[in-house]
């Protein structure tokens, strides 16, 4: 007989619970690699721009 407050064969639980956190974690860094990209494309577009305006004058 288990004892109280025991779950037996609850394994299938702790698996579910580390893919779902493995599925966040890789959605977070997902996240983080396009906004990384776009913020560097942005300072990349704006330092073409600076560029083409120093060199007008």
């Amino acid at each position: 007989m288990a004892p109280e407050g025991v779950i037996i064969g609850g394994w299938s639980y702790v698996i579910a619970a580390y893919v779902l956190v493995g599925v966040v974690l890789a959605a977070y860094a997902a996240h983080l690699i396009a906004r990384t990209r776009s913020l560097d494309a942005r300072r990349r577009r704006s330092d073409d721009r600076a560029e083409t305006s120093v060199g007008d004058s």
